[in-house]
């Protein structure tokens, strides 16, 4: 298993240095075009993937933000911008500092690490669109808390297939 996650360890470097070669090669939003934006979205999406495969849950929870980001880029449902590259490229140092924890038991960045992924979760929800934004967002910060002893009942029921896409309902 050891050399399987050693290779897995090159193999995310390899993704990492890509991602940022894409990015490096974009001068501003406009000029983003869809090839660049699928080479990025499958080296996040085989990052993910990999360190689902060997339970590295920071690392997978992280890609798979950056990816559902990508992937709504992709489909259209986002329009490339500075603030979405510019996010992609901080993501680039927590990625690795996420690789090195697995592999050398470095220390994670946590704040950082949580900085960057909450700017990804906010980009993914633009604010005239209408939805819900995040509990810890600036734009809930004057919502007022629910009555005390208020209860919240969440309902999860994952697809069955759901193990097979590397995802981890637990």
């Amino acid at each position: 298993l050891e050399r399987f996650r050693a290779v897995f360890s090159d193999e995310s470097a390899e993704a990492i240095d890509a991602i940022e070669r894409n990015l490096l090669d974009v001068d501003d939003a406009s000029t983003m075009d869809a090839e660049t934006i699928n080479d990025i979205f499958r080296s996040a999406h085989s990052l993910k993937g990999g360190s689902a495969t060997f339970g590295m849950g920071s690392l997978t929870e992280f890609t798979h933000v950056m990816e559902t980001l990508l992937d709504k880029v992709r489909s259209g449902q986002l329009r490339i911008s500075k603030d979405i590259l510019d996010c992609l490229f901080s993501s680039l140092d927590d990625l690795r500092n996420l690789v090195a924890h697995y592999q050398f038991d470095d220390a994670i960045n946590q704040a950082g690490m949580q900085r960057v992924k909450t700017e990804l979760e906010h980009l993914l929800v633009p604010p005239s669109s209408g939805q819900m934004v995040a509990a810890n967002s600036p734009e809930t910060s004057d919502v007022p808390a629910g009555p005390a002893g208020s209860e919240w009942l969440i309902e999860f029921a994952p697809d069955p297939g759901i193990m097979m896409t590397g995802n981890d309902p637990l």
